[in-house]
């Protein structure tokens, strides 16, 4: 991917071929690819309608700095917005996700400061823990 954004949608493959995405350019979606490698300052997009995360069923290759964009529309909470976008069988550079920034699109005001995560289900994103203390 050279420019723009490539979305995959459920149902899509391409199983045979490792998708590149170079600086500047995204991809996003919630389809299969076989491998996927992000350069330097690549990015991956999320719809705030993705019911299930873009799969690759090989190694992901992530870059020390890139660009999250999460789709989030006025009239949908984003503090509420959690969700896993990517799973993979392995990830190369994961340590990097404290690099990335998170940006909030197609929203107007302010929205909370939202976190990469690895979990076992995948990578996700969500609103940065607080602290909560209880005094009984």
């Amino acid at each position: 991917v050279e420019e723009g954004t490539l979305l995959f949608a459920a149902g899509q493959t391409i199983a045979h071929a490792t998708v590149a995405v170079s600086s500047g350019a995204a991809v996003g979606g919630s389809g299969t690819l076989a491998t996927l490698t992000l350069a330097e300052g690549a990015g991956l997009v999320v719809s705030h309608r993705n019911r299930r995360p873009l799969t690759v069923d090989g190694p992901v290759t992530i870059p020390e700095s890139g660009t999250l964009v999460l789709n989030i529309p006025d009239g949908v909470d984003p503090s509420a917005f959690y969700g896993y976008f990517l799973k993979a069988t392995s990830y190369e550079g994961v340590e990097n996700l404290k690099n990335w920034t998170v940006v909030v699109s197609g929203r107007s005001g302010d929205v909370p400061e939202l976190v990469i995560s690895e979990t076992e289900e995948g990578l996700c994103f969500g609103t940065r823990p607080g602290f909560g203390m209880i005094i009984r």
